[in-house]
């Protein structure tokens, strides 16, 4: 095993151990587990927060949009604003094209 992947499973170790699992926390806990100062932990509330909700969220892009390439593109455009407009009450407006 690569000193890459040995370092990628330790990380992994750590989270679990040293925070715990995520999947029993709420949305709102995790999301303040986002808004905290520590990367690798609101990097995994993320995740955890997309595995929650997104099938939900691509099901819904995907009535909305019609077009299965299209859907996915609105699936990560949601996330990414999510991810990139975090913390703020109400995010900029951005125009989808």
């Amino acid at each position: 095993m690569s000193s890459v992947g040995t370092s990628k499973w330790h990380q992994d170790l750590e989270t679990i151990f040293g925070g715990g699992t995520l999947s029993a926390l709420s949305d709102g806990q995790l999301q303040e587990l986002l808004l905290g100062r520590r990367a690798e932990a609101g990097e995994q509330a993320f995740r955890t927060l997309v595995e929650r909700h997104g099938p939900m969220v691509h099901r819904v892009c995907g009535q909305v949009v019609g077009d299965c390439h299209e859907a996915l593109d609105a699936f990560h455009k949601v996330y990414w604003c999510r991810f990139v407009f975090r913390g703020q009450k109400e995010p900029t407006p951005i125009k989808c094209t």
